[in-house]
């Protein structure tokens, strides 16, 4: 197993809102270690509202490389929202010194790679003893996930918007998506500024804009005029509104959004991310 070091920026309300936790999947993406907060605690520094929290010791990933995903639990029961993940290369084959050395010294045109003087700046010291030591460094690069990895979202009133959602966490079962935009987490379901809802496999019926303002739909908006696809392999969502439902947007900032996938059971997995409105000179849609 290869020590990962991990650092974790979130916002201020998600570190007071609940536990911030990960998990560790293999190259596969099966398990390798369950949901857990060991090690993770919270620096003194606070940067615009943010939080920033470590890992102590790191995080063990298998060689063959694989993914850390950072969540909050919220409950404290083993609910977890995903916030998003990285992906950790595997380990390089290793090379011995004498290897690292002799091919440095070939490309500087040094006839022995243990005895040799290193040109210019470095006349001082000896290849071997300055290679020997480059050998044994550990290269693991510290890793920093931003908790909005699965997106910012700019959406531009009278514009259509068209955007997708990368590094999202979607279970292969999944039967229902429902994309949410909301003023604040707080707010009720029905106080929504809109509701995105796509099934798998799809159904007409109920699929596309549900919910716009806070209220059912209301001619002349209707469910075509916005959509989500979602892409379960490949970790992605696309998202789509119509100009002239962006019309009818406020100017806003600090909005937040979320979407979420069923299983036929009832179970579901998600992620966040955060958005805002602004304005442009043409409102006009025809």
């Amino acid at each position: 197993m290869q020590t990962i070091p991990l650092i974790i920026d979130v916002s201020l309300s998600i570190a007071q809102d609940g536990n911030l936790v990960y998990r560790v999947l293999g190259i596969d993406r099966a398990e390798v270690s369950a949901w857990s907060n060991d090690g993770i605690s919270e620096s003194d520094a606070l940067v615009q509202g943010r939080a920033i929290f470590a890992v102590s010791g790191g995080v063990a990933v298998p060689d063959a490389g694989g993914y850390i995903v950072i969540g909050v639990d919220y409950g404290g029961h083993g609910h977890v929202q995903v916030l998003g993940e990285v992906a950790v290369d595997p380990v390089p084959p290793p090379m011995d010194a004498a290897t690292i050395a002799a091919e440095v010294c070939a490309g500087l045109a040094l006839p022995d790679a243990w005895a040799s003087v290193l040109p210019g700046a470095y006349a001082g010291g000896q290849a071997g003893a300055i290679l020997g030591r480059l050998a044994a460094l550990n290269t693991a690069a510290v890793t920093q996930v931003a908790t909005s990895a699965a997106g910012h979202l700019t959406i531009t009133r009278a514009l259509t918007f068209e955007a997708t959602v990368s590094g999202v966490d979607i279970p292969g079962d999944w039967v229902t998506a429902i994309w949410t935009l909301k003023r604040a987490a707080a707010e009720a379901d029905d106080a929504a500024l809109l509701r995105l809802r796509t099934s798998n496999p799809s159904d007409d019926d109920v699929d596309g804009l549900q919910w716009l303002h806070g209220a059912a739909l209301l001619e002349p908006r209707h469910a075509a005029d916005g959509r989500m696809s979602v892409q379960a392999t490949a970790g992605q969502i696309g998202l789509w509104l119509s100009d002239e439902l962006t019309a009818t947007l406020d100017e806003a900032g600090g909005l937040g959004w979320d979407v979420k996938f069923l299983d036929a059971a009832g179970n579901s997995r998600g992620c966040r991310g955060t958005a805002d409105v602004q304005l442009t000179e043409t409102w006009a849609t025809v």
